[in-house]
């Protein structure tokens, strides 16, 4: 906490300055700008807190199915997820902060690329980390300490986590322009099936049958589920299987109607 009110106070310190190109002005507080930051931001809230409560969730389910052991193995996968996480977030930020800026300039032929660029760029680092999660994997969760049937638990929830890693940069990839475009309703469902109803519901049907592999597994059948909604959604829109990126987003044929100039 300290640590945070200490960087707000340097940057309090830079965007006073009326020389900087960014700075506060309580004249630019607008009702009609607050009432569409809290709209197009509201998936993103809504996504940590459902992600939240699936933690919460799963971690009862967990102790229920599987005891300590696998209470251990998530809370392993939670701090080693942090890691690995942060190039797919990375990879959605940059699609999300580019796609706002072609879709206010109205520049498909750009969000096509960006779309094509780092979805590459995500699936090649996905592969990487599969490949080093199998090979180091073990390695990683002895660095917590963990002994016994804990090493063996965790190791196999990294290996069934590191493979979803490709299915979520296409879901980090395709979500971000959705927000861009200010499609909101549509984009709150996909998280509350994404985040919450899919992996929760799936343990707790699976686990009775299959045990905490169920746990180990949920993260990739709720985006692989949600990949499936997107493509249901397309083709109810296009009459067909998406083959492109303006299939996939659903874009309108006019989209780029009206630009005049396209550096």
């Amino acid at each position: 906490s300290l640590s945070q009110y200490v960087a707000m106070l340097f940057l309090l310190r830079r965007f006073r300055k009326n020389k900087a190109l960014m700075k506060f002005d309580f004249a630019g507080i607008k009702n009609d700008l607050i009432r569409l930051t809290v709209k197009l931001g509201s998936p993103a809230a809504l996504s940590m807190i459902l992600y939240s409560m699936r933690n919460v969730m799963l971690n009862s389910i967990g102790l229920r199915f599987g005891g300590t052991v696998s209470v251990s193995a998530l809370a392993i996968l939670n701090s080693v997820g942090g890691v690995f996480d942060a190039f797919n977030t990375g990879v959605g930020a940059v699609a999300l902060m580019l796609a706002s800026v072609f879709v206010g300039e109205r520049d498909f032929e750009s969000l096509r690329l960006l779309l094509r660029s780092t979805l590459k760029i995500g699936l090649l680092l996905a592969a990487a980390k599969v490949a080093v999660i199998a090979v180091f994997g073990k390695g990683i969760v002895l660095m917590f300490g963990a002994e016994g049937d804990i090493v063996d638990e965790a190791f196999g929830l990294l290996l069934c986590y590191g493979l979803n890693m490709p299915v979520n940069i296409l879901m980090q990839t395709l979500i971000p322009p959705y927000q861009s475009l200010g499609r909101v309703k549509y984009l709150n469902v996909i998280y509350i099936f994404a985040a919450f109803i899919i992996p929760v519901g799936f343990c707790l049907l699976a686990c009775p049958i299959i045990g905490t592999k169920a746990i180990w597994l949920c993260y990739f059948v709720a985006d692989f589920l949600c990949l499936v909604i997107l493509t249901v959604h397309s083709m109810r829109k296009r009459g067909h299987f998406p083959r492109s990126a303006e299939d996939w987003l659903v874009i309108e044929d006019d989209f780029s109607d009206g630009v005049k100039l396209n550096i």
